[in-house]
């Protein structure tokens, strides 16, 4: 999963795209999550879609408490008030480090709500999420759309991002949409970057020419690159030219001189 959503991103940015589904409109509120059910604001834990009770609504998997200032939000909670939801101070943790609750599952790095939309082919089946840099391709403004296993694409739910607009690195690296994609709810981007620091260890903040987004890239043979220095020891940036995107390649050897 993680090789296919890397490729994917890489792909749509290649494309002019950004890894991000639409903006349907959404009604519930669904924005946040509450993570720590020993609150007594936090919900009454894991739930579907029609289970919260009065006041509450089913986001992530998780019952969660609307609201209109922090005050209506527990002590390590904001309100997030244009959703006017409550959402947990901290970044949200990371998985599979921290296990999923129950009725969720580790999607890049993130707990997800199992999604009860089977995955789809965008080849074949025009109902399916295609990503689109406007956020206007079928999932709701708290998803993003993903790639599977098995080539296909599914509109998932990711968490928001803490109160100060941080985001937990995680498996592939994200970066909080804070007005970076309109019509996206303020949750982490999963796999993308405004920088090195948004990305694991080692790898590099990819970005195509004037963007202030770019994607994570490990360097493995494949990636896309900006110069050599973003490609895994004896691969090069291939480019067509110089300060383009490129791909990471296998570096042709040297010819000997011949007289």
């Amino acid at each position: 999963m993680k090789r296919k959503l890397l490729t994917a991103l890489m792909t749509l940015f290649f494309l002019g795209l950004l890894v991000a589904c639409g903006d349907a409109p959404s009604n519930n509120n669904n924005n946040n999550q509450t993570n720590n059910s020993n609150n007594n604001n936090n919900g009454d834990g894991p739930c579907t879609a029609n289970s919260c009770p009065k006041g509450q609504f089913c986001f992530n998997g998780i019952c969660a408490v609307g609201c209109n200032t922090d005050n209506e939000c527990a002590n390590n909670q904001y309100c997030d008030t244009d959703m006017k939801q409550c959402a947990n101070k901290e970044a949200p943790p990371t998985c599979p480090d921290t296990p999923c609750q129950a009725g969720q599952e580790c999607v890049s790095g993130y707990c997800s709500a199992k999604s009860s939309t089977p995955a789809k082919d965008p080849s074949t089946d025009n109902t399916a999420c295609k990503p689109s840099v406007t956020g206007a391709d079928g999932c709701t403004k708290q998803e993003l759309c993903v790639p599977t296993d098995d080539d296909k694409t599914q509109c998932r739910q990711f968490p928001p991002c803490s109160q100060d607009g941080k985001c937990n690195v995680g498996l592939i690296g994200a970066v909080c949409n804070n007005g970076l994609i309109e019509g996206k709810a303020r949750i982490c981007l999963v796999g993308a970057c405004k920088g090195d620091d948004n990305c694991p260890a080692n790898w590099s903040c990819v970005k195509p020419g004037g963007s202030v987004l770019g994607f994570c890239s490990d360097g493995s043979f494949g990636m896309a690159c900006k110069d050599d220095s973003q490609c895994g020891k004896d691969l090069t940036c291939a480019q067509a030219a110089p300060g383009t995107l490129g791909t990471c390649f296998t570096k042709t050897p040297d010819l000997p001189d011949f007289p």
